[in-house]
């Protein structure tokens, strides 16, 4: 049998994919991507401390510190974001250093291969999504953070729940049904193929369906991709494992 499938797409494009583990292979006819797999000194993967190179910036906020670290001699590339017990705002968190190179107008679709190694406690937040320009703040406690934003969200268990905002339609904390399991990888997927109604998935099946997450507020809105943790205080802790992101753009005109 084979572990290969095809999913048709708006537009006329085509989605080829692992039946098994349901990763995303490609999409056909898609005129952007970028691929991201912490491979280490083979991949420019994120702008260290001294902003010398990558596409991937990191924001480390709090003075314990908490960490964003490539993690070595692991299959595959990963790269891990953690907080420490310290009662203060603290961030881990990448995102793509504000070059906003993803126009939700033009179908957007964003994945990510992630793991959450320890639950987040207490204020922690964790994210997986995509985002305009980046703001601090946290998105569950007080709906800030960017104000475009589409994401799967952990906060302070191990069952994400979807938030959404365009800047006209807020949707927040719209239940998976999923509960999670530390160290235990899942794909996450965010369809904005269709901006009126962007389609979340997890291991392949579609989550969140019953609420429709309207993101075509404005025009030409262009994205990055937005992933890490954030608390604004506390002594709270987390740690999320993310394997690869990949984000493509179907149409270039």
């Amino acid at each position: 049998m084979a572990i290969y499938g095809a999913q048709a797409l708006t537009g006329g494009y085509t989605r080829i994919y692992n039946k098994t583990t349901h990763e995303t292979l490609r999409i056909e006819g898609a005129s952007v991507q970028l691929k991201q797999d912490f491979l280490g000194k083979y991949e420019d993967v994120y702008i260290a401390a001294d902003n010398s190179a990558g596409y991937l910036v990191e924001k480390i906020t709090g003075a314990a510190p908490p960490t964003v670290v490539m993690l070595d001699s692991i299959s595959n590339g990963v790269v891990s974001m953690n907080f420490t017990a310290d009662n203060q705002k603290q961030e881990a968190l990448l995102h793509g250093n504000d070059y906003e190179n993803f126009n939700l107008d033009k179908g957007v679709i964003i994945e990510y291969r992630a793991a959450v190694h320890t639950a987040p406690t207490d204020q922690a937040e964790a994210y997986l999504g995509l985002a305009n320009a980046y703001v601090e703040g946290p998105i569950v406690e007080a709906d800030a953070g960017p104000t475009v934003h589409a994401a799967f969200v952990y906060d302070a268990a191990l069952t994400p729940t979807i938030h959404t905002d365009d800047t006209a339609t807020d949707n927040n904390a719209v239940a998976t049904g999923v509960t999670s399991v530390l160290d235990t990888y899942s794909i996450y997927r965010i369809d904005a193929s269709v901006v009126t109604n962007v389609k979340f998935y997890i291991n392949g099946v579609r989550v969140g369906s019953s609420t429709t997450f309207d993101m075509s507020s404005g025009t030409n809105v262009v994205t990055q991709p937005w992933f890490g943790l954030h608390k604004e205080t506390g002594v709270g802790v987390g740690s999320l494992y993310v394997d690869y992101v990949n984000m493509w753009q179907l149409g270039r005109l």
